[in-house]
């Protein structure tokens, strides 16, 4: 499944309220970026560092919300900003 496919499941298990599942689906989608940053991601490491924290505050506050929002218009927008995905 592709990166943007996996942030649409993640957003709507947040709004269907499956939040345990929307967790795991996070903490996945984050190790396979992590995993994958130096070959496929040359975004600008501070501006990565900093969503990561923010997604960090988001899931420490249960803010889900934000975090949904963080993964489709922080995260996805600045993977994109790279052209790994069109």
């Amino acid at each position: 499944m592709d990166l943007e496919k996996q942030v649409d499941e993640i957003i709507d298990n947040i709004f269907k309220y499956k939040i345990d599942i929307a967790i795991e689906q996070t903490i996945t989608i984050i190790e396979e970026i992590m995993n994958d940053i130096e070959n496929t991601i040359s975004m600008d490491q501070n501006r990565f560092e900093d969503i990561m924290n923010y997604i960090n505050i988001a899931l420490q506050n249960k803010d889900y919300l934000f975090l949904a929002d963080l993964l489709k218009y922080e995260l996805m927008l600045s993977i994109k900003k790279q052209g790994v995905l069109q």
